[in-house]
């Protein structure tokens, strides 16, 4: 797993300046600027991902921690498929109830950029003790199982470190439009090591 901290503050960083390239503004309607993309970047893009990050609630600045799995597969045609589950909190319940974000997700291969959509369920997740461990309103039932849409951002260093940008909106139920920037390596992959310095004489 990618460690959080100063990296993940990088990935921010990194993020909103890959949001305001030319290339993460491509469009997607009409003449799709997406082209196929070969066997060999696509057999290594394509995998098991561990990924860790925060959602940032847009108008409270609630940031909740999120990490999980995605499944990611690249079609050599410039196509590609998602499919993922994270674990987070409830941005709107007490006790910092756990909640489970199921979806999956398609798009194309822009410039060397994943754009595309996601659709996603926000699901609760019983904490040890059951749900009567938490004080939860009488919503509660209202609240499970949320939908959520989403466009989405990737790209992957030249470390193989994959990053994501979600920007989130309700597709059913209530929730505050959040963005969810994720980070990770394919499942397996030793941790980066640093270069060491240059010896000298």
């Amino acid at each position: 797993m990618v460690g959080t901290g100063h990296f993940l503050t990088a990935v921010l960083v990194a993020a909103a300046l890959a949001c305001g390239s030319s290339e993460s503004r491509a469009p997607l309607a009409g003449g799709m600027p997406f082209a196929p993309v070969s066997a060999a970047d696509a057999a290594a893009r394509s995998g098991s991902y561990e990924l860790e990050g925060v959602t940032v609630q847009a108008e409270s600045g609630l940031q909740r921690e999120i990490q999980g799995n995605l499944q990611l597969t690249v079609r050599e045609d410039g196509r590609y498929q998602v499919a993922f589950e994270l674990d987070t909190t409830a941005p709107d319940l007490p006790g910092n109830v756990p909640v489970q974000v199921r979806g999956s997700g398609q798009g194309f291969v822009v410039g060397g950029i994943l754009t595309g959509t996601t659709e996603e369920w926000m699901t609760l997740e019983p904490p040890p003790g059951g749900l009567d461990a938490v004080d939860l309103t009488a919503e509660l039932p209202a609240r499970a199982g949320r939908k959520i849409v989403s466009t989405s951002q990737a790209s992957f260093d030249a470390q193989g470190v994959i990053r994501i940008v979600l920007q989130n909106q309700s597709g059913r139920g209530e929730y505050e439009p959040s963005v969810t920037v994720l980070a990770g390596r394919r499942a397996g992959s030793p941790p980066a090591v640093a270069a060491p310095p240059p010896a000298h004489d």
